[in-house]
């Protein structure tokens, strides 16, 4: 299986378009693409909803490229750059386009976002999807605009308009609801209030509604056309009820669902701070999409710019290379702007794609996927929006999830882990955060417990103990301690010694969240304690009890916490996962090093073991402790480097299933082990 190059390009009709075709054929040939999706009517070219007349020229251009492209291999796609619009910019409707437009909580009426309830709007983007379709493209996209927030100028989340309003009503059993009085109730303190349910129901069932409509009239008229989906955040769409099988699966009708993930940096930033949102971001995509989704996830840079000012090439190659741990099998690549200049030649991006196409191929050709990825099993919920408990009642984003915590912390701490929303598991070491456990049954939690050893944040801690299971983690009392309070500073891991260091210590304030201070059960093993500035105790830190291994603090959404970020933390984790894993475990990390995740997969003839160095350290050597491993004849095992792209046979020695390998790594490479 070859790694599909997908270059997204903005070629503006009658803007010196032969030459900008010119410039695409030569940079599809120097780098390997495979196709070009072509932007209509994108970004700072964009003029609101344009007419079928206004769109006529962008697609006889596309029309025109077509077998161009298709002379030397390439195939030809569309990305509209708007369905309901990103955000107004001043924009606003023509005269004979009578839509209903979004309007936010306050009141404030867009002046050209449509809402996707609106008849006169689905009749609309079904037409000009149906032209779009006209040409036969090898793929049709919808971009992340379709979507129920950040529609600037708009405060979030939307629509409140009064197709909207008169739904919300219908369902609440004909009441005339208000903005004022329907939205605080959706937001409720505590228990959620039944507005809650209305809300999500409406935005899901008009969402699912949208994407079927665009997708029946795309396969009307180009029945193998595959039409697929840009996403941004999964825990935002979850508050806006998000269908994502009905989503995809209503624009690709009988063809294969395609999703398009965020991969989270429109900037360069530091590797290891990427892997931080990679994690709660892309994975937590894949994860929620259906089982046998193509995947060509999104290096996106800044429109305005989209150079080397943005992004090094080599920051965008490691985005591309750790995409494979997703099981991408092709990316799709916002590498030059979308003012209409189409491919920048002396940028040279050709050339580095050409040089990185046969690792990508080999790595592809694994079929490296999430169902064959092993690990900790980070569970998560679709439908956790439902179920929250807010604590203030007065922002939307108090509804979204925090299930991605453990995915996040353990793979910057090199720890294997897989997104799962299966809660019927048995003998594994299964990560809780957030209020996951209200979206399952009680009976259901028990049997998590019972069957499993689980690893729990305070938030998650909390939940259960406010269901009256806090027995099944030895928890008899709880009470919350605010971050920066003064009351606790600092973590110590009493009688260890780590690295030379006797009780070595960790930070318990800035970054680290609020402290659930516990009390627990006769039996509690406290491994770490929490203590004042003064160093009095102030209360457990991580505690094991009932199999069960509580990390007492919570962590704000999206918020990276340095505090835990620490050799200290990584390795007491490390030490707690190995004693109580099950014996069948398929625990693997990386040790001694920050930000150097492991994926580990599982194949009925092998392993494969992915190894990516998100730090800006090149590595010498490197070791993994990985448990139950195929033995490896002769202490070689293949490995395919990211540097090279060669595949070539490496010894290493094993200690305690620890493997130690005298290979390098460099800074944002990677090495695939295949045992």
């Amino acid at each position: 299986m070859s790694f599909k190059y997908l270059v997204r390009c903005a070629i503006q009709p009658g803007f010196h378009e032969d030459e900008k075709l010119k410039n695409l054929v030569e940079f599809c040939k120097a780098s390997k693409a495979d196709d070009v999706m072509f932007f209509i009517n994108c970004e700072d070219l964009n003029q609101g909803h344009l007419t079928m007349e206004e769109t006529k020229p962008w697609m006889d251009l596309i029309s025109r490229a077509k077998p161009v492209l298709a002379g030397i291999g390439v195939t030809t796609s569309i990305n509209p750059w708007t369905s309901l619009l990103h955000c107004d910019r001043g924009r606003t409707l023509r005269p004979n386009q009578k839509f209903f437009l979004m309007v936010d909580r306050n009141g404030m009426k867009a002046t050209a976002q449509a809402c996707p309830l609106c008849r006169g709007w689905r009749k609309y983007i079904a037409e000009i999807y149906a032209y779009y379709a006209s040409v036969k493209p090898f793929t049709l996209w919808v971009e992340d605009d379709f979507r129920l927030h950040n529609h600037a100028p708009l405060s979030d989340p939307q629509c409140f308009c009064e197709l909207h309003m008169r739904e919300f009503s219908r369902l609440a059993g004909g009441k005339k609801l208000t903005r004022e009085s329907f939205f605080p109730k959706v937001l409720r303190k505590g228990k959620p209030h039944p507005y809650r349910k209305i809300w999500l129901d409406v935005n899901r069932r008009a969402m699912a509604d949208a994407a079927k409509i665009i997708g029946s009239a795309v396969h009307r008229v180009s029945p193998a056309t595959m039409v697929g989906l840009m996403s941004s955040h999964p825990a935002v769409q979850a508050g806006e009820g998000r269908d994502w099988k009905a989503v995809l699966s209503g624009l690709a009708g009988k063809t294969r669902m395609l999703s398009r993930p965020s991969l989270p940096a429109y900037e360069e930033r530091t590797p290891g701070d990427y892997l931080w949102h990679f994690a709660g971001v892309s994975t937590y995509t894949i994860a929620s999409i259906p089982t046998g989704t193509i995947v060509y996830p999104e290096l996106d840079n800044h429109s305005l710019s989209c150079t080397r000012f943005t992004k090094s090439q080599q920051f965008s190659d490691f985005q591309i290379i750790l995409s494979l741990a997703l099981g991408a099998t092709g990316i799709t690549m916002n590498i030059f702007d979308m003012l209409g200049n189409g491919p920048n030649l002396s940028e040279k991006y050709q050339f580095r794609l050409a040089g990185r196409k046969k690792f990508l191929d080999e790595a592809c050709s694994l079929g490296l996927s999430l169902q064959k990825q092993e690990g900790v099993k980070v569970l998560f919920s679709p439908l956790s929006s439902r179920y929250i408990r807010t604590r203030r009642g007065s922002s939307i984003d108090e509804i979204w999830p925090h299930e991605t915590f453990w995915s996040q912390l353990l793979s910057c701490y090199g720890i294997t882990v897989k997104f799962t929303d299966n809660y019927r598991l048995k003998k594994e070491i299964v990560a809780v955060s957030g209020q996951y456990f209200r979206s399952i049954g009680r009976k259901d939690v028990e049997d998590l417990f019972k069957n499993n050893k689980v690893i729990l944040d305070a938030e998650a801690a909390e939940t259960l103990f406010e269901l009256g299971l806090g027995d099944l983690a030895g928890i008899k009392n709880i009470k919350w301690m605010a971050q920066d309070s003064g009351a606790h500073s600092y973590e110590e891991a009493v009688g260890k010694k780590y690295f030379g260091l006797s009780d070595p210590r960790t930070s318990a304030q800035v970054s680290a969240g609020d402290y659930l201070k516990i009390g627990y059960a006769p039996g509690a093993r406290v491994i770490t304690a929490v203590k004042s500035p003064e160093g009095k105790y102030a209360g457990p830190g991580i505690t094991l009890c009932n199999n069960c291994v509580v990390f007492p603090y919570f962590v704000a959404f999206n918020c990276k916490p340095l505090s835990h970020l620490t050799p200290v933390r990584q390795k007491t984790f490390q030490e707690i996962l190995k004693e109580i894993a099950p014996a069948n475990s398929k625990l693997a990390f990386s040790t001694g090093c920050p930000y150097l995740p492991v994926y580990r997969y599982g194949f009925r003839d092998k392993t494969v073991i992915m190894i990516v160095n998100c730090s800006m350290d090149d590595i010498k050597n490197f070791s993994i402790f990985a448990a139950n491993l195929p033995k490896a004849g002769k202490n070689k095992t293949s490995v395919l480097c990211s540097r090279t792209g060669r595949t070539e046979k490496a010894a290493f020695f094993r200690k305690d299933s620890v493997y130690h390998f005298n290979i390098p790594i460099e800074s944002m490479e990677a090495k695939i082990l295949i045992f």
